[in-house]
Formats: C-alpha cells, sequence, structure tokens
C-alpha cells in the first residue's frame, strides 16, 4: 500500500468512529439519559479527527 493510500486509509477510519462515536453518544442521551458521560464520550472520541489534522499539517508545513 502507498503512503498516499495509508493515509486515505487513516483518515477514513479515523472518521467512520467518529460517525459511530457520535451515534452511541446520541444513543446515551436518548435512551439512557446520560449527558456527562455521553459529552466527554463525544469529545474524546471525536478528538481523534482533530490530531489527524494536526499531524499531517504539522508534517506538512516542516
Amino acid at each position: 500500500m502507498s503512503e498516499k493510500g495509508k493515509k486515505d486509509a487513516l483518515k477514513d477510519s479515523s472518521y467512520q468512529f467518529a460517525l459511530k462515536i457520535i451515534l452511541l453518544c446520541r444513543k446515551l442521551q436518548i435512551e439512557e439519559r446520560e449527558y456527562l458521560i455521553s459529552k466527554q464520550l463525544a469529545k474524546s472520541g471525536t478528538s481523534i479527527g482533530g490530531q489527524y489534522r494536526r499531524g499531517v499539517w504539522s508534517a506538512i508545513n516542516q
């Protein structure tokens, strides 16, 4: 697999993970009425996308 292919795979998998986390958080809020844990889970579960973008940006700007 090429370097670009690996980057795209990581980008896609982190995006899919974030979507699953968001759906789980919605389910927790609606079915369980759990707001504090779901809010923290959403923050930590979606932060991987930001970390990935920051890493790519950092690698480009070196």
